[in-house]
């Protein structure tokens, strides 16, 4: 039998060597002391119209607990930018999450996403692998 998940543990995986991370939620549900201690290289993608984890109380405060976190916002994106687009039955019934703003295209929102994890895989795996 498993011993209980308690906060204040330590649950790194040591195979998780960076992260890229999209839209990051419930920041206040973690532990600053916890969020501190991570020392890999973490790229936070985020839209600057979040109505459902505003990155300035959600992104924000957690890259500023990280050491090497670097938070990156999208202008006028949404929560939900980087989930698949809606089919129409999907736009009908999910307005909220099916719906962008104006201006904003959320085939190009992915594949400006796609771009930037590929940039920052490069530079983690070129400076990870570097002699």
């Amino acid at each position: 039998m498993r011993a209980p998940l308690r906060a204040g543990d330590d649950y790194r995986d040591e195979r998780v060597r960076a992260a890229f991370v999209m839209a990051p939620a419930l920041a206040q549900a973690f532990d600053r002391g916890s969020l501190a201690r991570i020392v890999i290289p973490v790229s936070m993608l985020v839209g600057d119209n979040d109505d459902q984890a505003p990155a300035k109380t959600n992104a924000a405060w957690m890259a500023a607990q990280m050491q090497h976190a670097k938070l990156r916002e999208i202008r006028n994106g949404t929560h939900y930018m980087f989930i698949a687009q809606c089919t129409p039955s999907g736009q009908a019934q999910q307005r909220q999450i099916c719906t962008d703003p104006s201006g904003l295209s959320r085939a190009q929102v992915h594949r400006d996403t796609v771009a930037q994890a590929v940039a920052f895989s490069v530079a983690f795996f070129d400076a990870a692998l570097s002699p």
